[in-house]
C-alpha cells in the first residue's frame, strides 16, 4: 500500500504543478516546458533556471566537443595549418551563435548545406 501511496502522492503534486503552471504562464508555455523536461529527462524538483544551466552547460560542451574533432580532422586529412583552423573556429563560433540567437534554424543551415554544396544532412 506504501508504494500505492507514493505513486498517488507524486501524480498529485505533478497535477498540482501542472495546474500552477498553467495558470501562471499559459498553456502553451507550460507545452514548451513539458517538452523540454523529457527531452532531458528532469524532474519536477529542479528549477528552470537550474534546467537552464543544465542545458546550456551540455551544448556548450558539444559543441567544443565537435570542434575539436572538426580542428583535428581537418588538420589530419587536409593539412589546414594554423590560420585555416583559427578561420574555421571563428566561422564555427559564428554560426553556433546565429542558431543559438535564432537568427538561423537548424533546417535552413541543412538546406543551405543542400542547396550550394549538393551534400543531404539528414539526421532526425
Amino acid at each position: 500500500m506504501a508504494k500505492a501511496d507514493k505513486i498517488h502522492e507524486a501524480r498529485m503534486q505533478g497535477m498540482y504543478y501542472a495546474f500552477n503552471a498553467i495558470k501562471k504562464d499559459g498553456l502553451e508555455a507550460f507545452a514548451k516546458e513539458l517538452q523540454f523536461r523529457q527531452a532531458f529527462g528532469c524532474t519536477l524538483f529542479n528549477s528552470q533556471k537550474e534546467l537552464k544551466e543544465y542545458a546550456d552547460t551540455i551544448i556548450n560542451r558539444s559543441m567544443q566537443v565537435i570542434l575539436v574533432f572538426a580542428v583535428a580532422t581537418m588538420h589530419d586529412e587536409f593539412g589546414f595549418g594554423e590560420k585555416r583552423c583559427k578561420q574555421f573556429i571563428d566561422r564555427f563560433n559564428l554560426k553556433a551563435g546565429c542558431l543559438a540567437d535564432d537568427y538561423l534554424t537548424w533546417d535552413e543551415q541543412i538546406k543551405i548545406i543542400e542547396d550550394e554544396i549538393g551534400i543531404k544532412v539528414n539526421f532526425k
